[in-house]
């Protein structure tokens, strides 16, 4: 299970050079991929450590679409903040939570790909979606 990942994940990690060598690659098509988070009450910890992960992609043409259901006090101003920093991160505050369904519905009408919290752990993960063209969508 998840020891075997791990350790496959430790013997393939990429060094730094390879990381800046996917930083300054240009594709000859750059599409946007669109990254859509419903959240709900969800815990800052893991907002951060989300945001953090999509924010460090060696592919830099993405945003981040996250439709805000939450009814805690927390979670948007915490979205806002990021939100307010990064222009690539898209924010709806919803009137009421949809469920995770329906939230996502409402982070994004046309997209590319469909995060979880645990999706994005590499940073080379986009620049790796990003090669695959031929699908109309592309789910982390």
């Amino acid at each position: 299970g998840d020891y075997k990942y791990n350790v496959w994940c430790k013997e393939h990690a990429l060094t730094e050079e390879e990381l800046a060598k996917q930083r300054a690659m240009k594709f000859s098509y750059e599409p946007k991929i669109s990254i859509l988070v419903p959240t709900f009450n969800t815990p800052e910890k893991f907002l951060r450590e989300m945001i953090a992960s999509v924010q460090a992609q060696t592919y830099a043409n993405w945003e981040l679409c996250i439709a805000d259901g939450s009814t805690d006090d927390t979670t948007f101003p915490l979205l806002k903040e990021y939100k307010d920093k990064d222009s690539r991160i898209v924010l709806t505050k919803l009137d009421k939570n949809y469920g995770i369904s329906g939230n996502t519905n409402k982070a994004c009408a046309i997209y590319k790909t469909i995060v979880n919290d645990s999706s994005l752990s590499k940073q080379e993960k986009l620049a790796i979606q990003g090669k695959i063209r031929r699908c109309g969508r592309v789910v982390l």
